[in-house]
């Protein structure tokens, strides 16, 4: 069994060539930032009027037209609108940590290439 120095002293040394949290990774929680503010700026006020108009299509199915003002009713129509708010609210934040990640992979890779590129330049001299 290993004891609490060994396993720190593993993860120090496996941190030790990245300096902590790589490029990629920064950069896939500013995107996840972005992605939110976009979200509440964009996405919030569309996401609740799609979703209420999916949750009074559904009630209309159930209960028929005109629509009675029951609190099932209400609920089943705030539950849409709360569906609608979170799953736009899921795609925002997704693909702002995607493109953000890629961006920091992309970075990251470019980086690499450049340094064995002056690497071999520099031993071509």
């Amino acid at each position: 069994m290993k004891t609490k120095e060994e396993i720190l002293q593993n993860a120090q040394n496996s941190r030790k060539g990245t300096g902590g949290e790589s490029l990629s990774t920064k950069l896939a929680y500013l995107g996840g930032g972005i992605g939110i503010g976009l979200f509440a700026v964009f996405g919030l006020l569309n996401a609740s009027f799609i979703g209420g108009i999916l949750g009074i299509n559904i009630v209309g199915s159930l209960f028929g037209y005109p629509i009675p003002g029951t609190l099932a009713v209400r609920m089943i129509i705030a539950f849409g609108m709360l569906t609608g708010v979170m799953v736009t609210g899921l795609l925002f934040i997704i693909a702002g940590m995607l493109s953000g990640w890629l961006l920091g992979t992309a970075l990251t890779q470019l980086g690499r290439l450049r340094k064995q590129a002056h690497g071999s330049h520099a031993e071509n001299k």
